[in-house]
């Protein structure tokens, strides 16, 4: 039995729409004995959103075969006794940390002054930061006085530069990092693709091994695929994806 692991966004999806054919293939897949696993890029996918949408496609996917940016970030700060981080990223995001038991601080969480007249929270043990609509310059001056003034670690859970949302072009959590990067004077701490190191700590990184990953990001999925030691295959057509995998199943034969 294959384990197909698939970045949705692009592929399934396109922010809130699933893509035409998407529930077709996928149930192709289920019916070849495929086992399918979601691996998101974006820090705004939840397990409970994406499930959702599958769900009103007509395609059931139990939550344990989605792993999200979230996931991984929460394994990172259990892995480095961080408790509670302040994070700019989506009230989706927070939301599943907690679930995951990260109990996150935002800039709301603060005094209502600017941020460089703000007192420091004691319990806040890092920075993380996310896809973040409501980024700002006085949310990105708060993360740059943590990790200066308390030295606390930075984290960006996005890799790249770019990535398409919904049909256009958006900056990741890593070109946002950027600011508090300069700023702070301290290179941040990747947390998601290419870097592997959060994902070796899950409890599906060993299904990776020989597995198909199907991604859209060369220079994201390349690398990672790589080091995880599964193939990569970059998403041109569901037919296209198809035919790969019937070659890859036959060479195992």
């Amino acid at each position: 039995m294959m384990n197909i692991f698939i970045d949705p966004e692009g592929i399934i999806c396109q922010k809130d729409r699933l893509v035409d054919g998407a529930i077709g293939f996928l149930n192709a897949l289920c019916s070849d004995g495929c086992n399918i696993f979601f691996l998101p890029i974006l820090s705004q996918t939840t397990k409970h959103s994406l499930e959702q949408l599958l769900a009103d496609g007509g395609f059931s996917v139990d939550p344990s075969q989605i792993i999200t940016p979230a996931d991984i970030t929460a394994l990172i700060c259990k892995a480095n006794n961080i408790q509670s981080p302040f994070v700019l990223g989506t009230q989706d995001f927070r939301q599943e940390l907690s679930q995951n038991g990260i109990h996150s601080l935002t800039y709301e969480d603060h005094q209502k002054v600017e941020a460089h007249k703000m007192e420091l929270m004691n319990e806040i043990d890092a920075v993380i930061v996310a896809h973040d609509p409501l980024y700002s310059h006085e949310r990105a001056s708060l993360g740059v006085r943590y990790v200066r003034e308390k030295k606390v670690p930075l984290f960006t859970v996005e890799g790249g530069h770019s990535f398409c949302f919904g049909g256009h072009y958006v900056p990741t959590s890593n070109s946002l990092a950027a600011m508090i990067k300069t700023a702070a004077m301290i290179d941040p701490i990747l947390i998601g693709r290419p870097s592997v190191n959060a994902f070796k700590l899950h409890p599906h990184s060993s299904k990776l091994e020989g597995a198909l990953f199907i991604g859209t990001q060369d220079e994201l999925d390349t690398p990672f695929a790589s080091e995880m030691h599964c193939n990569y295959i970059k998403f041109e057509n569901f037919q296209e994806i198809v035919e790969q995998i019937e070659l890859k199943k036959n060479s195992l034969r």
